[in-house]
């Protein structure tokens, strides 16, 4: 496949290959490929892609793992984090404008609750809550996480994970990830399908007429910023982001597999946390590392000490040796000469010193590493509500405990919001967009910048800090209220209502606006004054009948008010 636009692309493909390079030399200049080699033996066998490694294999990874609490850890934290933050089972996220003077647009906030529930369904017909949860594994253990989001005709979109090792990233300046690249091995069975035969080079042409449709060959993929690209641009070597494949064969120069365009960079990468100018991130599987290597140097220890213990090592004379094969399985019978015996005795233990003594020790070590790990890896958060003893708890003790543990995981939450879930709802909202899923929009929302908010479980445990102090002021404003009522002038009831709703992620058709408060208020306020004019009428008719009906010159009451009436 060749470039088709109109402007010939920048650069050649000596150039993308040393870009391709330069990507994944970052990881192998430094410690980071070897680190995360060693956060895979130790922390999470079930990920990562190395060089010395060939896809379909099927071979294990945890030969170095004798005690798996750091990979119980990892996966609780992965589906903590999946439960917390994009559950399957609840809405997570909702749109609404950004500009704060259209918040009282009720066209607008209808058709945001429309978009947004298509969008939900649209995730729940993909594949994302499969790839997600492994998202969040690669993200506590290696600290990098990245997923394609890919256009699909059939579920509208579909995700796909990368494992570390199989993929380098690279940044702007402000450190967002805007290059990304891979070497994969793929069977030629695999290109053909991918690319098509028709876009294959000779080298796949030749092995699929052969049937070695099996072979390995390897293939580059790269992702970069489109020099020419528009935001405007209709096909896909005028998009923002364009990416490249090409057989990576030695001598190979022909034309590329495929090259594709995007709107959105098509790949949400994310860490956990950076450091200076680091690319990568880290995060619990690098903190829990040392920790996880100690432990099983702990419990191999232990095993050791338990083993010596069940089968301690003996001590025998030689001529027992000589005389007949010594078994020691159990029911077994050893043959022996008392003339030959050591002391009398057939064997003794090598030590008399009590191995055992060392084991509760050991233990104790081995609890407190495990306590360690979970702390690195939020176990305690995550199993917090599980925890919680039957009893005498509020709700409002529970939202403390929450806080406390949200004040450690708040900042690695807003990571995640920007550098994963918003690319992924920003891709999908665009792929949606663009094939007329969504109805048209109102005019009002013309030319406004849209907001994404997140209402998961964990997003509204961060904010559960602003409904505790609206809780507070509204105790202490009826509180002040029964020394003085003028401190209900005080509250904005509407104002008050709204922030506590938007807290609550609560859908805007339950919420009626301002504007649509005013009108019933003021519908109110006439039938009151209506009915307040009528009732005055009818008490002015009844008085008039009274007065026409009392006698007058009889020193009556009327007789006081008009003069004369008595003679």
């Amino acid at each position: 496949m060749q470039w088709k636009g109109n402007k010939a692309f920048p650069l050649t493909r000596q150039e993308l290959n040393k870009i391709h390079k330069q990507l994944f030399d970052i990881q192998t200049s430094g410690q980071w490929k070897q680190n995360w080699k060693d956060i895979r033996d130790y922390i999470n066998p079930n990920i990562g892609f190395f060089e010395e490694d060939n896809p379909n294999q099927g071979e294990r990874k945890d030969y170095k793992m004798v005690d798996t609490h750091p990979l119980l850890a990892s996966n609780i934290q992965a589906a903590g984090m999946q439960d917390g933050i994009t559950s399957p089972w609840r809405p997570w996220f909702k749109l609404t404008v950004k500009n704060p003077a259209m918040a009282d647009d009720q066209d607008s906030k209808l058709w945001f609750d429309i978009v947004s529930q298509a969008m939900v369904n649209v995730l729940n017909q993909s594949n994302f809550y499969d790839n997600s949860n492994e998202f969040y594994k690669e993200l506590g253990a290696a600290a990098t996480a990245a997923m394609a989001v890919e256009e699909d005709p059939e579920h509208g979109v579909y995700f796909r994970n990368f494992t570390i090792g199989e993929y380098a990233i690279g940044t702007d300046s402000r450190n967002k990830v805007n290059r990304f690249a891979r070497l994969i091995r793929m069977p030629v069975a695999e290109i053909v399908d991918k690319f098509g035969l028709d876009n294959c080079p000779q080298v796949v042409n030749n092995l699929w007429q052969s049937k070695n449709i099996e072979k390995h060959l390897n293939v580059k993929q790269l992702i970069i910023p489109n020099p020419v690209g528009t935001e405007q641009g209709k096909f896909w070597w005028q998009m923002p982001y364009v990416a490249f494949y090409w057989i990576d064969e030695s001598g190979y120069t022909d034309d590329y597999l495929s090259i594709e365009g995007y709107h959105e960079f098509p790949v949400a990468v994310c860490r956990w946390s950076t450091r200076g100018a680091d690319i990568y991130g880290r995060g619990p599987g690098w903190y829990a590392l040392g920790d996880a290597k100690e432990l099983q140097s702990t419990v191999y220890d232990e095993s050791l000490i338990r083993a010596k213990i069940g089968d301690p090592p003996m001590v025998a004379n030689e001529d027992l040796k000589r005389s007949g094969s010594i078994n020691t399985l159990p029911g077994g019978v050893t043959f022996y000469s008392p003339t030959v015996s050591n002391n009398g005795a057939a064997m003794t233990p090598l030590s008399t010193t009590n191995t055992g003594s060392a084991l509760p020790a050991l233990e104790a070590q081995k609890q407190s590493l495990i306590d360690t790990i979970n702390q690195h890896f939020f176990v305690d958060l995550f199993r917090m509500l599980e925890g919680l003893q039957q009893g005498n708890i509020t709700a409002q003790e529970i939202i403390q405990r929450v806080q406390e543990k949200m004040s450690q995981l708040g900042p690695v939450l807003t990571r995640v919001q920007h550098e994963f879930l918003q690319p992924v709802i920003e891709r999908t909202f665009g792929i949606c967009m663009r094939n007329g899923i969504f109805p048209p929009p109102p005019q009002s929302l013309q030319g406004q910048e849209i907001k994404i908010e997140y209402v998961s479980v964990l997003a509204q445990a961060q904010k559960m800090t602003g409904l505790t102090s609206i809780q507070q002021l509204l105790a202490f404003i009826q509180q002040a209220a029964g020394l003085n009522q003028n401190a209900l002038d005080k509250l904005n009831v509407d104002d008050t209502i709204d922030r506590y709703a938007e807290s609550l992620g609560t859908p805007a058709s339950m919420i009626n606006s301002t504007d649509a408060c005013q009108q019933m208020r003021q519908q109110r306020q006439q039938v009151q004054q209506a009915q307040e004019a009528l009732a005055a009428a009818d008490q002015s008719a009844k008085t008039a009948q009274t007065l026409s009906q009392t006698p007058v010159g009889q020193n009556s009451a009327l007789d006081a008010l008009i003069p004369g009436a008595g003679g």
